[in-house]
């Protein structure tokens, strides 16, 4: 009688041939980096909003600041994290890791970091590093609809989902209201 040993585990060839076992699980230590990204995108954007309301001895709000630290934690950080921890960040949402759509996404998020950074470099005015607010809030507000979409048909398939898909939905709707918010205060468009 021979023993099998099966391994549920799907099989995959790198790059020199050799097959590996690929696992689909996040570590311990995988999830609680990616909860900790979170925790801080989502505690760095909420300070972001509240400079951009708060007014400081009469004047108005620090609109620049404001728009700074949006781009720095909304797409700086998950640029980076989908660069550094890209594995695990898609496997906390189930989907697939390391996929060139995944890259190619980083890379936009972190271009449009890098251009605040320029930007402020060369005190560039206000409707420049407004415009990249903006351009960062629409891609959380489209992103979002991604999101939920993908939720609502793995649903329909009966898989399971991530509840960071939930998240997002319901936090990019806030934000959209609160840049609004901003924007129509800071008025860096006006002529």
């Amino acid at each position: 009688m021979s023993s099998t040993n099966i391994n549920p585990l799907p099989l995959l060839a790198n790059e020199t041939g050799v097959v590996e076992v690929q696992d689909d699980t996040n570590t311990t230590d995988g999830t609680i980096v990616i909860k900790s990204i979170e925790i801080i995108r989502m505690t760095g954007t909420a300070v972001a909003i509240a400079i951009g309301f708060v007014q400081q001895d009469g004047s108005a709000p620090n609109y620049r600041l404001s728009a700074a630290l949006l781009v720095f934690f909304l797409s700086g950080l998950t640029g980076l994290e989908s660069l550094v921890f890209g594995k695990q960040s898609a496997l906390a949402k189930k989907w697939p890791a390391d996929t060139p759509y995944q890259r190619q996404t980083a890379m936009n998020n972190l271009a449009v970091a890098i251009s605040m950074i320029i930007f402020l470099s060369l005190n560039a005015s206000d409707s420049a590093l407004a415009s990249l607010m903006l351009t960062t809030t629409v891609f959380i507000a489209l992103s979002s609809i991604n999101h939920i979409t993908t939720v609502i048909r793995d649903k329909l398939n009966g898989e399971e989902v991530a509840k960071i898909h939930f998240a997002r939905f319901f936090f990019a709707v806030p934000l959209t209201a609160a840049v609004g918010f901003i924007l129509g205060n800071w008025r860096p468009f006006a002529r």
